[in-house]
């Protein structure tokens, strides 16, 4: 049987409520006991980023081509709007959305959403030829229209919707007393209850003997839910002021779930007003399950004191998880709290503070009371709800024959009818119902970004790995698609033309445009953190239809070595990774260590929602060896260290000269061959090798050199030197080890991961000159020169790195999958975790260590020095530059002058900030410049860390002038 879903109160802000967290439970419970019932779900993309982070917590369950959306035309809310022609033709385009799907059955699962939003339900209609059934939860304002419905418009609303569950051909109840309710108010006899169950998680983790640590040691009632009127702990406030003084001084309120902070604090008024003590009143705020039911069963008592209530969940959980639970006698709680003796009207504070008593204080009451109610809870299960519910829509099915209409005519027909009574252009009509069709299945695409590259190719690094892996996609006469996105956030395939290579060029003809479809995986590879913001809506539409968006990381340098970097990349690379947290569903790295840097990342700022990551190795095509060309320069007599790389400053050139001189004072006999063309911010380094008195003799610097000539001076060389202080990938250390050669590297995890296939390795501390002299002096007394056979042939070709691109993302090869470690339902695209400092960080949060890397080095033709610094988090806090909610609290490196009196002065244009964050454990490089003037007055410069409207910290780096 196709069961179709509403999942619009997965949007709303019933997604955090009872009605949210009943329906992903129904879904779970469906899919888990009822294999044979397949289900299918529709969003409204009126409500776009509610829409993609409801369809990613619903993949768990349901099929991904089963995830559909349609899109309502209201502005707002119908209590503010009314029932306009607007909300009318939204429901017929849901209503044609459905029909157009064809289920046996559809469950209307939330009636009253729209109210105060965007959704527009799926009411009784004549467009479907299968059985419409609801949820019936409650009527508590229909009972109590004073407090809810305080309008004309909030009356005409909730009436329309509350006489729409006499149309259904059949109302799921969630109680007896909710199957009641809705029997009586609507006359439709076609009712079930469905009662409900205890949660999976709740399940699991009551197995699980977790102390609860943030009430340890003290004596508490609790209170699970919302703080609106109709629940009543106002009512639990009153009863605490009857309870006995000692009773009183030691008793605490906890109080669980996200709250609406006016109603907080009305409660937390209310009990001061109430002479209670100060810090009886303890709000606990949104709890993982895990620690609920630490707290069910930390707790002395649990009340679930409301008005009027269609379940009773948490009063289901409590008992379940072994807390004595007490509750009013009206609703539905007492079919879950079925001993008199637990219940009171909860209009009689005396009443509840006679109950609470009871349970405080009869303790084999509260044990015998209990183990009955556990016996009784257990069973209340999911899989009993789903299989009743799912049996009733089997009998309703049985009953009702389906009006035969094959594929889209007879809906379009039926649509056609109630369109022409709307008040709305007959050409509005027809482009809703259109674009209500569902899209039509189709064959999965890969579909690789290579915008950037198409656009102007630079040739950097980057570009390269972008052109390589395409030109092996496109070849392999698979699924492979290349994509470029204009400023009009329109995707286009451009065509190759016959016998060209390289990418293709830009092509914007009709023919070549690209439509993201639901099945298609985008792979963003090429380098689109400096012009994110131009393809954003592109990516988040395409996330919205379901297709799937994989960002690359080539490195995490810009985040972690700012230092290194042009000083416009940190900011641009930050702005784009917190981007890509919100419209991505996986990451994929040049390597294992760079996914594990971004899986460190996502864990230290406890992002909020599951994320896929994997990695897959770079190609690397060598040329045959017998092109190598005739040797580059004189044959050389003494051993030859070769360096390959762009001259940045990450790259570590400087260490690795440092290193070089030293064993040249020392009468070592070495050679060092530098290759690699000028790049930025090394102006005085590319000075020194100019100048440098071993020039020409013991120290080679070839700033351009073709392919056959690097293999001449791999083959030539002793052994590589990488001196870098942070990489993606390392294809230097590759190649090298391909010629066999043994390879001296700075300690990075890349580096261990790449030389893993090759001949001998040897590592130093990062940015340490004196172990690189070493590792270097060793090498050349004891390894020898000449070149050993070949060891690490086995590389992967680039055909092969493309195919295992594939593999990763469309066979869902990933290494890990990042999972919160209390996870929240429905977590927002606009979440990105803790990436902002929320307060004042004690001195136990503040600790750190910085050291000098590198300075003073000019820069600007002399007029500024600029020092690099090493700083460790060695705290459990995640460092941040940003404010919460624009509070002044960031994190920011600074530097002050000291002069000879000791008197400081802060160098307010020399303050830098973190880019993203500083992670517990790991490593940031700062560059901080001072003006060159500075020195002449000053006897100490001082680099440390502040945080703003709190002040520096201790520990600072002290360095003499």
């Amino acid at each position: 049987m196709r069961v179709w879903l509403d999942g619009q109160c997965l949007q709303t802000a019933s997604k955090v409520r009872g009605i949210g967290r009943y329906v992903r439970e129904f879904i779970q419970g469906i899919s888990e006991s009822t294999p044979d019932v397949e289900l299918s779900i529709s969003f409204n993309a009126a409500m776009p980023d509610q829409a993609i982070f409801a369809r990613d917590f619903v993949r768990r369950w349901i099929a991904p081509e089963n995830i559909h959306v349609w899109q309502g035309c209201v502005a707002n809310g119908e209590v503010v709007e009314r029932y306009t022609p607007e909300r009318q033709l939204s429901e017929l385009a849901l209503a044609h959305h459905v029909a157009c799907l064809r289920p046996d059955v559809a469950i209307s699962t939330s009636v009253f959403e729209g109210e105060h939003d965007r959704a527009v339900p799926l009411m009784p209609n004549t467009i479907v030829d299968f059985p419409v059934a609801s949820i019936f939860y409650d009527a508590i304002p229909f009972r109590f229209p004073e407090v809810y419905l305080p309008s004309q418009h909030a009356r005409d609303s909730y009436s329309r919707r509350l006489a729409a569950f006499g149309k259904f051909d059949l109302n799921l109840c969630i109680s007896d007393f909710s199957k009641a309710e809705s029997i009586a108010l609507s006359g439709n006899k076609r009712a079930i209850n469905i009662s409900a169950g205890v949660s999976q998680d709740i399940v699991h983790f009551s197995s699980l003997a977790a102390p609860n640590r943030r009430m340890a040691g003290q004596d508490f009632v609790l209170y699970v839910g919302a703080l609106d009127w109709r629940k009543n702990i106002a009512g639990v406030i009153e009863a605490f002021q009857l309870l006995p003084p000692a009773e009183v001084a030691t008793l605490r309120l906890a109080i669980v779930g996200d709250q609406d902070a006016g109603r907080l604090a009305d409660a937390t008024e209310r009990w001061a007003a109430s002479g209670l003590p100060a810090d009886g009143f303890v709000n606990l705020g949104h709890v993982s399950d895990e620690e609920l039911v630490s707290l069910y069963r930390a707790a002395r008592l649990v009340v679930q004191p409301s008005l009027m209530e269609g379940f009773g969940l948490t009063a289901l959980e409590a008992i379940y998880c072994g807390a004595p639970a007490i509750g009013s006698s009206t609703g539905a709680i007492p079919e879950i709290i079925t001993n008199p003796r637990l219940r009171f009207d909860p209009k009689v504070p005396s009443e509840i503070a006679a109950c609470m008593q009871l349970v405080l204080n009869d303790a084999p009451f509260r044990r015998t009371s209990s183990a009955e109610a556990r016996v009784w809870a257990a069973q209340f299960t999911w899989k009993r709800t789903a299989e009743t519910a799912i049996q009733a829509l089997r009998d309703l099915g049985d009953k009702r024959t389906r009006k035969a209409a094959r594929g889209l005519a007879g809906p379009r027909a039926r649509s056609a009818v109630v369109a022409g009574q709307l008040e709305v252009a007959p050409e509005i009509v027809a482009g809703m119902l259109a674009r209500a069709e569902p899209v039509q299945p189709a064959a999965r695409r890969l579909i690789v970004d290579a915008t950037t590259t198409i656009i102007e190719d630079h040739k950097t690094g980057i570009q390269r790995v972008v052109k390589k892996i395409c030109e092996n996609l496109e070849g392999d006469g698979g699924e492979a698609v290349i994509g470029y996105c204009d400023w009009d956030q329109q995707w286009y395939a451009p065509r190759r033309e016959k016998k060209s290579s390289g990418l293709p060029p830009l092509d914007k003809r009709p023919s070549s445009k690209l439509d993201i479809r639901p099945d298609d995986c985008l792979v963003m590879l090429d380098s689109s953190w400096e012009f994110h913001t131009k393809g954003y809506s592109s990516l988040h539409s395409a996330r919205l239809r379901g297709a799937e968006v994989i960002s690359c990381v080539y490195d995490l340098v810009p985040l972690r070595s700012p230092a290194f970097c042009h000083p416009g990349m940190p900011p641009a690379f930050a702005s784009w990774v917190t981007a890509a947290l919100g419209y991505s569903s996986g990451f994929i790295c040049i390597s294992r260590a760079v996914a594990d840097e971004m899986l460190a990342l996502l864990t230290a700022i406890e992002f909020p929602r599951p994320m896929k990551v994997g990695y897959w190795r770079l190609g690397a095509d060598f040329l045959p060896l017998g092109q190598a060309t005739s040797p580059a320069h004189a044959p050389r007599h003494r051993p030859s260290f070769l360096m390959v790389g762009t001259i940045e400053p990450r790259k570590g050139y400087a260490v690795a000269l440092d290193a070089f001189e030293r064993l040249w004072a020392e009468g070592v006999d070495v050679e060092l061959v530098i290759v690699g063309k000028p790049g930025w911010g090394n102006e005085c380094l590319i000075d020194r090798l100019l100048k440098h008195k071993e020039t020409g003799k013991r120290l080679h610097w070839e700033s351009r050199v073709t392919d056959a000539e690097l293999i001449d001076f791999y083959r030539r060389s002793d052994a590589l030197v990488t001196s870098s202080f942070g990489e993606g990938f390392g294809l230097p250390v590759v190649e090298a080890g391909y010629f066999g050669k043994p390879i001296i590297a700075s300690d990075l995890p890349v580096f261990r991961e790449v030389t893993a296939g090759a001949g001998s390795a040897h590592f130093f501390a990062v940015g340490s000159s004196t172990e690189l002299a070493e590792a270097v002096r060793r090498l050349a007394m004891t390894e020898g020169r000449g070149a050993p056979p070949p060891r690490n042939a086995d590389w992967p070709s680039w055909r092969q790195s493309a195919a295992d691109l594939k593999r990763v993302v469309l066979e869902d090869n990933w290494y890990q999958t990042y999972e919160p470690a209390s996870p929240r339902p429905y977590p927002s695209i606009f979440d990105k975790g803790a990436i902002e400092m929320t307060h004042a960080l004690p001195a136990a949060d503040r600790s750190h260590i910085i050291e000098l890397v590198e300075g003073p080095i000019p820069i600007d033709k002399g007029h500024t020095s600029r020092y690099i610094v090493r700083i460790a988090n060695t705290s459990s806090r995640v460092w941040s530059s940003r404010g919460a909610k624009g509070e002044k609290l960031g994190i920011f490196i600074g530097a002050g002058l000291v002069d000879a009196k000791g008197r400081s002065t802060e160098l307010e244009a020399s303050r830098v900030t973190i880019p993203l964050v500083i992670i517990p454990g790991d490593a940031h490089y700062a560059a901080i410049e001072v003006p060159a003037a500075a020195h002449k007055s000053s006897r100490f410069l001082e680099i440390g860390l502040q945080q703003e409207s709190v002040g520096w910290w201790d520990g600072a780096l002290r360095l003499a002038l």
